[in-house]
């Protein structure tokens, strides 16, 4: 724990540090008297300097990101295209029932009829073309 007047390292449950202690005993409070706290002074940051790193080092640093970062690539291209498949498979199905719930032998009987029609027209154009022989 730190000191709350200074911030240096004091001993377990200890408030303030020996010598803040010491400084203290020459000016006694009388009990009951509101005493203020002053502030802790701020601790100095200690800023983590980078090691300077061989530049084959870096290399293989590098090297390895970019290969971390195809594979990220990769599969993430691989999950969308089976995302794509998967959905466009999902609409066909869904497409496909539909046209399974329409009534089929009422288009047959149309054909038939049509084809009948074109069959008679047939006949018909032949007999003309007799006579313009």
């Amino acid at each position: 724990m730190g000191c709350m007047k200074c911030g240096k390292q004091t001993g377990q449950n200890q408030v303030f540090c020996d010598d803040c202690l010491a400084e203290m005993e020459k000016y006694p409070v009388k009990p009951g008297t509101v005493v203020q706290i002053p502030n802790r002074p701020a601790k100095k940051q200690t800023h983590h300097r980078r090691v300077a790193v061989a530049p084959e080092e870096q290399i293989k640093r590098l090297t390895n990101r970019v290969h971390r970062l195809m594979l990220v690539v990769i599969i993430t291209s691989a999950l969308a295209i089976l995302f794509a498949l998967l959905t466009f498979d999902i609409l066909e199905k869904s497409s496909m029932q539909k046209l399974l719930g329409q009534n089929y032998s009422v288009a047959d009987d149309a054909n038939n009829e049509a084809t009948e029609e074109v069959q008679q027209a047939g006949g018909f154009f032949e007999g003309l073309g007799e006579l313009f022989k």
